[in-house]
């Protein structure tokens, strides 16, 4: 929780190429279903969702999906592997 935010990282490109992330959604997996996604418009994690991650036990998960970013020509472009998964060990 030092540094609560995503990047995206292009790597083995023939030129730096930078996207800025504008918008993901985080969903847990803690044995309570139906709690509806939190929403961030930036790359920062929202206050809620750390709150959130502060109560998770271990073996509960979250997921970062529905990744979009913006691209160095100000276009919206969506990540192709738009899901990321942590389980709080």
């Amino acid at each position: 929780m030092k540094n609560p935010y995503i990047n995206l990282k292009v790597e083995d490109f023939d030129f730096p190429v930078e996207y800025k992330i504008n918008y993901f959604y985080m969903t847990f997996n803690t044995g309570t279903n139906g709690e509806a996604p939190l929403i961030s418009k930036s790359n920062k994690f929202t206050p809620e969702m750390i709150e959130k991650i502060k109560t998770l036990k271990k073996g509960d998960k979250i997921f970062i999906e529905a990744i979009k970013a913006i691209g160095d020509d100000s276009k919206e472009v969506k990540v192709a592997n738009p899901q990321m998964i942590f389980t709080i060990k």
